[in-house]
């Protein structure tokens, strides 16, 4: 019997470290993640402040003079162009927000389910401690009944 249990506890030591492992790889994937998130928030909160100093050079060329229409489509098409790369990092920052939470419900997730795994081996170490202390009782019961038996006969002398 406590062989079985050896061999259930080896494959819920298996089962342990595979979940060890996928914890350990969700809490890389959360902590790149933030760096992710730490990143393009950086990045939004840098282009909006250099947004009124990057569209006054954008403007600056044809301020105060006298130019034809097509000037001032461009100017107000390039002006469009900035507000959209901006709208895009806004985007990406959303993403990685997003991005962020799931890897965190995979990292609680696996969390959980590491700790089902140590739960288990826990489990199976203290049956096999069980069986083994009732398996040295035993034998140490059936020593003892031997050793009555040795005693309590009579031992011809050998001539």
């Amino acid at each position: 019997m406590i062989g079985a249990v050896n061999t259930l506890l080896r494959v819920k030591k298996v089962r342990e470290e595979k979940a060890l492992a996928w914890m350990r790889s969700r809490r890389d994937a959360v902590e790149a993640a933030e760096q992710l998130v730490a990143e393009a928030k950086a990045a939004v909160q840098l282009s909006k402040q250099t947004m009124p100093e990057r569209e006054a050079e954008l403007w600056k060329p044809i301020i105060q003079k006298v130019v034809d229409m097509d000037a001032i489509d461009d100017v107000e098409a390039a002006v469009k162009e900035l507000e959209a790369a901006h709208q895009r990092l806004k985007d990406r920052a959303t993403r990685a927000d997003h991005t962020l939470e799931k890897r965190r419900e995979e990292l609680a997730e696996a969390t959980e389910a590491h700790k089902r795994a140590q739960a288990a081996v826990d489990k199976y170490e203290m049956l096999r401690d069980e069986v083994k202390a009732e398996a040295d009782a035993e034998a140490a019961y059936a020593e003892e009944v031997e050793l009555e038996d040795l005693a309590g006969r009579k031992v011809a002398p050998v001539a």
